[in-house]
């Protein structure tokens, strides 16, 4: 993985790109006002940290602030044998088995596959911000309105998959700052 500079100087020539394709013409991040790199302060920030750490603290300050536990050890009993990201308890019950994913979406379809797959239980699907990952939110729609549809017909899944993504689930409980 990248270093924290890195990863953020990527992001900042991402939004740039975008904001040169919305003006239509060239710019230069230094010579930006202030109110408008300001606007995009907290994804940079967001995007400088590695996403695997940061959605496993995430999930960590989540499961804690509505009195659950958070592990990230993958439960055992997966008919192909897939690595899930972690579980949440309540006690020494399992309330649910855990994806979390912040790559492409090639690699969110496959994580919402093996949380299909898994044979017990609730299942939640947690999509963060990385380089490739820019709007969560979008590729949650997609998620929910196309992908898990066209899964749940070719092969007959009809549980419910709790789809939420990283910042969603911040702003919902109040920490922004986890």
């Amino acid at each position: 993985m990248r270093p924290a500079e890195e990863r953020r100087s990527s992001a900042q020539r991402r939004v740039l790109a975008w904001l040169e394709q919305l003006s239509g013409k060239k710019l230069d991040w230094d010579t930006l006002p202030e109110e408008i790199k300001s606007r995009f302060a907290s994804y940079l920030e967001e995007f400088s940290q590695k996403p695997e750490k940061r959605m496993r603290k995430t999930m960590g300050t989540v499961a804690a602030s509505v009195k659950l536990r958070w592990t990230p050890d993958s439960p055992c009993s997966h008919p192909y044998n897939a690595r899930l990201d972690g579980q949440l308890f309540d006690g020494r019950d399992r309330v649910a088995v855990v994806e979390l994913e912040a790559r492409n979406q090639k690699q969110i379809r496959g994580a919402l596959l093996d949380l299909m797959s898994y044979p017990a239980g609730k299942k939640l699907l947690v999509i963060g911000v990385s380089e490739v990952v820019i709007d969560p939110d979008e590729v949650k729609k997609h998620i929910k309105e196309q992908v898990i549809p066209a899964l749940s017909r070719k092969f007959g899944f009809n549980e419910e998959i709790g789809v939420f993504t990283e910042r969603e689930l911040k702003e919902t409980l109040g920490l922004s700052a986890a």
